[in-house]
């Protein structure tokens, strides 16, 4: 126990009303002790404490944390509505408050639905840290399906050494509610924005998205619908293949060198780790 007086602590989401709904059988006997005529009284080590405003309700969610600003929607890791998984831990990084950590492969988190304007390209943006690298994260639809997007996480050198990765992906418009989950562990995640159009650098934001500096795409233009990509880098690497209408038609993770088959004729966008380049099939 302790004061939560104001809000201390990050303990804001306790000052609303709430219902306490207990589970609990009438009679009979309580393990190791035996009840008379009731009323009677009795110990409660554990409850759930649900908003009134909500209608979903996890033992592990938190309170929910969405901020707008620019164009950018800004999700807090820790305001998921349910998990899968994963704890909660104090951050370092700019701004204080909690980050998602201990996450494991197939672990997840969902939140509540944010308003997407129109249907297009959209960039997201994961505030990350991860001690050695190697993990995937992936944004889908609350619910498993659709995928919009995954891509490798970075090595920061250490748990709370934080940095911006991002890539871009294609959404429709409408509410929607994302679920986040990890292909691969080992990292912690912070915050994650949803921004509409190509978000860069230029825009004012950190441009560390690229596990990569560069990667080589040959031949261009492809004759027979084949297309070698190179990174020279062993770390996972997320490739994107759009269309014109800025819709993903691959996707796919890996290590140094892939090769891209059955390609029919036209003019696509190829995107690794948030790096485009344009490719021409004829």
């Amino acid at each position: 126990t302790g004061n939560i007086a104001n809000g201390i602590n990050n303990t804001g989401c306790f000052q609303n009303n709430f219902y306490i709904l207990v589970n609990m059988a009438v009679g009979g006997t309580w393990p190791g002790n035996t009840i008379g005529a009731l009323p009677a009284t009795y110990s409660c080590t554990n409850i759930t404490v649900t908003s009134s405003s909500s209608s979903s309700s996890s033992s592990s969610s938190s309170s929910s944390s969405t901020s707008s600003s620019g164009g950018t929607t800004t999700i807090q890791a820790e305001s998921y509505t349910a998990m899968s998984g994963v704890q909660l831990e104090n951050t370092t990084d700019a701004g204080g408050g909690q980050d998602v950590g201990w996450i494991d492969a197939g672990d997840w988190m969902a939140y509540n639905a944010i308003n997407i304007p129109a249907a297009g390209t959209y960039t997201i943006q994961y505030r990350v840290a991860s001690l050695s690298g190697g993990g995937n994260i992936q944004i889908e639809k609350a619910g498993g399906s659709p995928v919009y997007g995954s891509m490798a996480v970075p090595s920061t050198g250490g748990w709370q050494n934080w940095t911006t990765i991002k890539q871009y992906v294609t959404l429709p418009a409408g509410s929607l509610s994302f679920g986040i989950k990890a292909n691969t562990g080992g990292f912690n995640l912070n915050w994650f924005s949803v921004t509409q159009g190509q978000k860069s650098a230029e825009d004012g934001e950190e441009d560390a998205s690229p596990i990569i500096s560069s990667f080589n795409m040959f031949p261009n233009p492809s004759l027979d619908g084949t297309v070698n990509l190179l990174t020279g880098n062993d770390a996972e690497s997320t490739v994107q293949i759009f269309n014109m209408n800025g819709q993903i038609i691959q996707s796919k993770i890996f290590k140094n060198e892939i090769t891209l088959n059955k390609m029919t004729s036209g003019l696509y966008i190829v995107r690794v780790n948030g790096e485009s380049k344009k490719l021409v099939v004829k």
